[in-house]
């Protein structure tokens, strides 16, 4: 929901290590693959045998990608996972980019083609983790932006755009508070979207009565054009979750008023209007269109993510809060 400073442009987390083996072609990996001046046998062996330290390598990445993100990963964790050199790492892929990129490719995306129901992601950390890493970077890069788009339109023509983000964002909300997100919870409101009948972008599955989620986005814009930094910190709960433009996590109150400090230092104007609004007893995953402009900066435009919660007075505040930019 919080339009945050976007990142700069070459965050691409030095794709192309300093410490590579400048000769790498000569290394030879624990399959005995990797020696380029070698020629390949006639029974194929060391074809098979490269084959399978490419399938070794891509499975590794998927492991350490998913748990120590982009930029926490290096070629030397990669390798070493796989039980291979990094020579035979840099025989099958230049750069820690190419690398991510054919793990989307061969690894991802088919995982994705292979879910029957979006409720699947509560109980798949592992891809739920890939898919919010490659959220993270799509929206920082351009270059990576194209691949994400094409998946996320082909998981919204299989499952509808609401029950996608509904089910993205209870599991990704789940890994971080699991207790605050039941496993029963994703499928009922699933089931509960499903018998509403609406994927509109403005319906909500059920009168809520008393104050309504999507309250939280025109308080947010009239506190943002306000310039009240304190009034938009207490939307938040004093654990909630913001997600910044760099992917980067701020968590509490102190973090958070950090992050929109930064965000209104400049003091743009704020537009933002409501995609939808579904909630399920006292939790409500919302969707927001918004807008930063004026004030001498670029304009920046994007799409949010919020998980919000009715508190014991009725009030909703959000829990967790994932701007998306689209410029």
């Amino acid at each position: 929901m919080a339009a945050t400073n976007p990142p700069n442009a070459n965050d691409r987390d030095n794709d192309r290590d300093n410490d590579r083996d400048n000769d790498r072609g000569n290394e030879s990996d624990s399959d005995g693959s990797e020696n380029r001046a070698t020629s390949t046998t006639g029974d194929g062996r060391r074809s098979a045998a490269r084959g399978t330290a490419r399938a070794k390598l891509l499975d590794a990445a998927t492991r350490v990608f998913s748990e120590l993100g982009y930029r926490g990963t290096s070629p030397d964790l990669v390798a070493a996972d796989a039980g291979v050199t990094k020579g035979a790492l840099y025989w099958h892929f230049k750069t820690k980019q190419e690398l991510w990129r054919t793990l989307v490719h061969e690894r991802l995306q088919p995982r994705l083609r292979a879910l029957a129901s979006p409720a699947q992601l509560q109980d798949d950390r592992e891809l739920t983790l890939l898919m919010q890493e490659h959220w993270s970077l799509a929206a920082r890069d351009p270059e990576l932006r194209p691949a994400y788009l094409a998946g996320q339109r082909e998981l919204r023509e299989r499952f509808g755009a609401a029950a996608l983000a509904l089910a993205s964002g209870l599991a990704a909300e789940r890994l971080v508070d699991p207790d605050a997100i039941p496993p029963s919870l994703l499928g009922e409101a699933l089931e509960r979207l499903a018998r509403a009948g609406t994927g509109s972008a403005t319906g909500e599955p059920a009168a809520l009565g008393g104050p309504q989620p999507a309250e939280l986005h025109r308080a947010f814009e009239r506190h943002a054009n306000a310039g009240d930094l304190g009034a938009l910190v207490a939307l938040y709960e004093p654990s909630a979750m913001l997600i910044g433009a760099d992917g980067r996590a701020a968590r509490g109150a102190a973090q958070i008023r950090s992050a929109l400090e930064g965000a209104l230092a400049a003091r743009p104007r704020m537009e933002m209007t409501t995609s939808f609004a579904l909630a399920n007893g006292d939790v409500a995953l919302m969707s927001s269109h918004w807008r930063a402009f004026g004030a001498g900066a670029p304009e920046a435009r994007g799409t949010g993510t919020e998980i919000a919660r009715r508190q014991p007075d009725g009030r909703w505040l959000l829990v967790f809060d994932a701007p998306a930019w689209n410029n």
